[in-house]
C-alpha cells in the first residue's frame, strides 16, 4: 500500500505519490486533474473513448488542437503518476490502472457495498470535488460533476441515516445523536433531521443540548430562508420546556422517522474503532483468578511503597502538566502538522482530570524549538511537570517516545515508547494520556469519549491557526484565516476550524483591520456553521458567546460561555472572554477568578496577561502602574496593542524619545489602524506636542471606522476635561464586546463615570 498513489476527491482535491509527496505540479493543472478524476470515476469504469474526452474537455478547440491537448495531458499524467498508470486499447481507448491508484470516493462506495458503513463515513470529508470548477469545459462535464456530487452526498446521507436508525433501534439515543448531528449538518435548515437530533439528545438526557440545537436551527432557518421554524419543531420545543420530566421523556421516546427508508439495516455496527492491540477476553471461570491477581497486585504495590520509603527520595507530586510540542524526527516527513495535532490531543485528553492543571497548547507552543532549560520552562509556565516527546513515521507506522520530567529538579520521572498504525492515531494518543494519568495521579484515568474524527493534519492546521490568532496583529490574523481555510478545505465537516474563522473574522473587524460589516457577517455565518456541524464543540460555543456579547445578549452569551467551559474546562480563550463579559456586567469578583484561571491555563498569552491587569485594577486589587515594563517583559513582541500601551506609559514618565520610537513599532505592525493611531495622540499630549495631537485626532474623527474606537476617543476628551464631547462620541459608538468592556475597565474614563449620563448609557445597554 505504501507505493500506491492516493487521490482524495471527497472534500478538496488531494493527490500524493507512492512516496507520500504531494503531486503539486499536477494539482496546479485543473483540467488535467479533472481528466484524471473522470477517467477514474466516470461510468462505465473501464476504457473511455478519446473522441468523447475531446468533446468534454476541449470543446473550444478544433479536432487537431484538441487531440494534441489530450495527448499532452495524458503525457503529463504519465510523467506524474508513472508510465504504468495509463493503459491503452487500440488507437481510440484509454483507461487508468486502478490497481495503482487508491481513491477515497471509490473506497467509500466499496465500503458501503460491503456493509462497512462506519468506515465509509470516515472517508467522507465533504462533497465530491468541493468547490472545484473547470472553465471552458463542455456543459455535459459540468452536468456529470454535479450529478456525481449529488449521488455521493445522497449516499452519505443514507449511510448516516442507516447508522442513526440502527442506534435508535438499539435504544441508544446517545449513539444516534452522534450520527444525527452529521446528518443535520448536511442540510442545517431541513426540519426532519433537526427534529430527530433534538429527540435523540433529549432522550439521552441532554435537554439543554436539544434546546440549544433548536435555537441554532431556528436562527439558520430565519436567516437563510426567511421563514418561521417548522411547526412540529416548535411544538416539540414547547413540550420540552413545559411538560414535567416523566411526560417529556415519554413524548420523546417514540420512534423517530428516518430521512430515507431504513429497512435495509441488517445490523447495528459498533461505531468504536478496535484498539491497537487485541482484546483479552475475561471468562466467568477466571473471576476467582482475577481477584487473587488483584490482591497480589495490592501486596506488591504496598511492598514497592515501603521500599521507596526506605530508599531513594520519592518522586515529587505533580499538580500541573505542560505538554511541550511533540518533535517530529522523521527523516522525510510528509505530515508537517501531525506532531502538533498529537500534542493537542494529549492536552485535550488530560484536561478532564480535575486534580491536574493542564497548560494550554498556545502557551507551550513557543517551546516548539529546543533551547530553553527545563527549570526555566517550569518557571515561565508556573508548572512542575513537563511532558516531552518525539514522533517518528516509518511508512504507516507511528512511533512515539514520551517522557515525564520534574521541572524544578530537572530529572526524569517516567518514560515509555508507544507504537501503532497511523490510522489508529487517536487510540495511540489515548494510550499516552492514560499512561500519564496513571503515573501522575496514581489511579486509572476517567473514561472519556473521543468526540472528534478528523485526520491529524487537518487538526494541526487548525492549531497553527490558533497560534497565529494569538498575536492579534493584522498579518498574524490573516495568516490564521489562511490556516483555518486550509483546515476546512481538507475537511469541510471540522467544526473547530469554522469557529477559528469566526474568531479571526470578529477580531479583524473589531480591531479595524478589515471592513467591519463584511467580516462580522462572515464571523456570524462561520459560528453558525460550526455549531450546526458539532453542538458539542467548546470552540463553537465560545465563538457564538462572543458574537452574542457583541449583540449585548448578556443572558445568552453567559449560557454559551458556561456551556463552552463545561465541555472543555481547559479552554483558556472561553474563560478569558467569559471574564470580559463578567467585568462588563460589573461582577468584579467573578471576573477576577475567571481571568486568573485563564491565565493559569495560558500563562504566555499577551492578551490574557493584559486582561488580568485591567480586571484586577478594575476590582481594586491591583494598583495603577508605577513603572514602565521593559520591552523584554512583553510576552508577545508582535502584539501591536501591548507595544502601543507601553509607548503611552513611556510618554507619561517623560521618556518621549523612547515613546515615539516604541509607538512607531506599533504603527509598523498595524499600519494606519485607528486604535493604534489614537495612542499616538496620547503620546503627543504627554510629550507637550498637543497641536500635533489635536491635528491627528481631527483626522481620526473623520475616518469611517472611528465609531468602532469611540470609547478611546471619548477617553481622550475626558482627559482634556471635555465631557460633552466625550459623551457625544459614546452616543455614536459602534459597540462590540471590547468596547463595552472598556467602559468598565479603562482608567481614562474615570472622570465620566460619576456623570448621570454614564449611568443612563449603561442602562440603555442593559447594564447596571
Amino acid at each position: 500500500m505504501a507505493s500506491t498513489i492516493r487521490l482524495r476527491t471527497l472534500g478538496s482535491v488531494q493527490l500524493h505519490g507512492g512516496d507520500g509527496q504531494e503531486l503539486s505540479a499536477l494539482l496546479a493543472q485543473p483540467r488535467r486533474v479533472a481528466l484524471l478524476v473522470y477517467l477514474l470515476m466516470a461510468r462505465p469504469r473501464d476504457f473511455h473513448r478519446r473522441d468523447k474526452l475531446l468533446a468534454l474537455f476541449w470543446p473550444e478547440h478544433d479536432e487537431p488542437r484538441a487531440r494534441n491537448a489530450l495527448n499532452q495531458a495524458l503525457h503529463f499524467i504519465r510523467r506524474s503518476l508513472g508510465t504504468d498508470a495509463l493503459v491503452g486499447r487500440g488507437d481510440g481507448d484509454i483507461a487508468l490502472d486502478r490497481a495503482l491508484i487508491w481513491c477515497d470516493a471509490l473506497a467509500f462506495e466499496e465500503a458501503l457495498h460491503s456493509g462497512r458503513t462506519d468506515e465509509a463515513l470516515e472517508l467522507y470529508r465533504g462533497p465530491f470535488l468541493d468547490g472545484f470548477h473547470l472553465s471552458a469545459a463542455a456543459p455535459e462535464l459540468d452536468h456529470w460533476l454535479e450529478e456525481e456530487r449529488a449521488r455521493q452526498a445522497r449516499r452519505y446521507c443514507q449511510a448516516l441515516d442507516q447508522m442513526a436508525s440502527s442506534r435508535e433501534a438499539a435504544r441508544d439515543p446517545s449513539g444516534a445523536a452522534v450520527w444525527l448531528r452529521k446528518l443535520a449538518a448536511t442540510d442545517p435548515v431541513a426540519a426532519r433531521p433537526a427534529l430527530r437530533l433534538m429527540r435523540a439528545l433529549a432522550e439521552s438526557g441532554d435537554r439543554a443540548a436539544a434546546l440549544h440545537h433548536a435555537r441554532v436551527h431556528e436562527l439558520l432557518v430565519r436567516e437563510q430562508l426567511g421563514t418561521p421554524v417548522d411547526p412540529e419543531i416548535a411544538a416539540f420545543v414547547r413540550r420540552l420546556q413545559t411538560e414535567p420530566l416523566a411526560e417529556r421523556v415519554d413524548a420523546i421516546t417514540r420512534p423517530a422517522e428516518s430521512v430515507e427508508s431504513a429497512t435495509s439495516v441488517k445490523t447495528a455496527p459498533d461505531v468504536a474503532r478496535p484498539p491497537i492491540r487485541s482484546r483479552v477476553r475475561t471468562r466467568p471461570w477466571r473471576a476467582g483468578a482475577s481477584i487473587v491477581a488483584a490482591l497480589l497486585a495490592l501486596v506488591l504495590v504496598g511492598a514497592l511503597v515501603r521500599t521507596r520509603g526506605r530508599g531513594a527520595a520519592p518522586a515529587p507530586a505533580v499538580r500541573c502538566l505542560a505538554v511541550l510540542p511533540i518533535q517530529n524526527v522523521s527523516r522525510d516527513s510528509v505530515w508537517p502538522h501531525l506532531s502538533a495535532g498529537i500534542t493537542d490531543d494529549i492536552i485535550t485528553g488530560l484536561a478532564p482530570e480535575e486534580e491536574l492543571k493542564v497548560i494550554s497548547h498556545t502557551s507551550t507552543m513557543r517551546y516548539e524549538r529546543a533551547g530553553a532549560l527545563l527549570p526555566k520552562i517550569g518557571e515561565d509556565l508556573n508548572c512542575d511537570g513537563i511532558v516531552e516527546g518525539t514522533m517518528r513515521l516509518e511508512g504507516t507506522r507511528v512511533h512515539l517516545n514520551v517522557q515525564l520530567l520534574d521541572a524544578a529538579g530537572d530529572r526524569h520521572l517516567w518514560a515509555h515508547a508507544f507504537e501503532g498504525d497511523l490510522s489508529d492515531i487517536m487510540v495511540l494518543e489515548g494510550m499516552v494520556t492514560d499512561s500519564l494519568v496513571r503515573h501522575v495521579l496514581f489511579r486509572a484515568p476517567r473514561g472519556r469519549v473521543v468526540s472528534r474524527k478528523v485526520d491529524t493534519v487537518t487538526y494541526g492546521l487548525y492549531l497553527r491557526g490558533r497560534d497565529a490568532f494569538r498575536s492579534r496583529n493584522p498579518a498574524s490574523l490573516r495568516q490564521a484565516l489562511a490556516f483555518f481555510h486550509q483546515a476546512t478545505a481538507r475537511d469541510s465537516s471540522f467544526a473547530p476550524a469554522y469557529a477559528g474563522l469566526a474568531d479571526a473574522y470578529r477580531f479583524l473587524g473589531e480591531s479595524g483591520y478589515a471592513s467591519f460589516d463584511y467580516v462580522t457577517d462572515s464571523a456570524r455565518l462561520a459560528a453558525a456553521r460550526a455549531l450546526a456541524l458539532d453542538s458539542t464543540s467548546s470552540d463553537a460555543h465560545t465563538s457564538l458567546a462572543a458574537i452574542l456579547t457583541d449583540r449585548a445578549d448578556w443572558q445568552g452569551a453567559e449560557a454559551e460561555f458556561k456551556r463552552a467551559i463545561a465541555l472543555a474546562p481547559s479552554n483558556a480563550l472561553a474563560r478569558h472572554w467569559y471574564a470580559v463579559l463578567l467585568a462588563t456586567l460589573g461582577r468584579k469578583e467573578d471576573a477576577v477568578l475567571e481571568i486568573q484561571h485563564a491565565a493559569e491555563l495560558d500563562p504566555l498569552s499577551q492578551t490574557t496577561h493584559g486582561a488580568v491587569i485591567d480586571i484586577e485594577r478594575y476590582a481594586g486589587i491591583r494598583k495603577p502602574f508605577s513603572k514602565v515594563p521593559d520591552r523584554d517583559s512583553l510576552i508577545d513582541p508582535t502584539h501591536p496593542g501591548a507595544i502601543a500601551i507601553r509607548s503611552v506609559r513611556q510618554a507619561q514618565t517623560g521618556n518621549c524619545p523612547g515613546a515615539f520610537q516604541e509607538n512607531a513599532r506599533a504603527q509598523d505592525l498595524a499600519p494606519n489602524n485607528t486604535q493604534i493611531r489614537l495612542t499616538l495622540v496620547s503620546v503627543y499630549s504627554f510629550c507637550n506636542e498637543r497641536l500635533k495631537g489635536r491635528a491627528l485626532l481631527d483626522t481620526i474623527e473623520h475616518r469611517p471606522d472611528a465609531p468602532l474606537s469611540s470609547v478611546f476617543i471619548a477617553a481622550l476628551f475626558a482627559a482634556r476635561k471635555q465631557p460633552d464631547s466625550a459623551f457625544a462620541w459614546l452616543d455614536r459608538a459602534q459597540w462590540t464586546m471590547q468596547g463595552r468592556y472598556q467602559l468598565r475597565v479603562l482608567p481614562a474614563l474615570g472622570p465620566l463615570r460619576p456623570d448621570p449620563r454614564f449611568a443612563k448609557l449603561l442602562a440603555r445597554m442593559g447594564l447596571r
